[in-house]
């Protein structure tokens, strides 16, 4: 299955933010692959989520969260990143 642009786009932030939350990611792939489905997963175990490996609302919710409190307490690049994702 072929993806749209923004999906392509909206997993290479999903990665971005997995990794600034300190989440192993090949931050050279621009694909939702397995790389990236452990990464969330890891995620999701941390945060007491379903671990199922997809970016589900409450994952998502979380994931925001997660990266609304680390920004808070860092710098702008999360900002920025932030604002790319809403």
């Amino acid at each position: 299955s072929t993806q749209s642009r923004s999906s392509a786009a909206s997993d290479v932030y999903k990665r971005q933010g997995l990794s600034a939350l300190n989440y192993e990611t090949n931050n050279n792939s621009k694909n939702f692959d397995n790389d990236l489905v452990e990464a969330v997963k890891s995620f999701q175990k941390d945060n007491n989520l379903t671990v199922n490996g997809k970016f589900d609302k409450q994952t998502n919710d979380k994931f925001t969260q997660a990266l609304v409190n680390k920004a808070n307490k860092e710098d702008t690049v999360l900002k920025t990143l932030l604002n790319k994702l809403n």
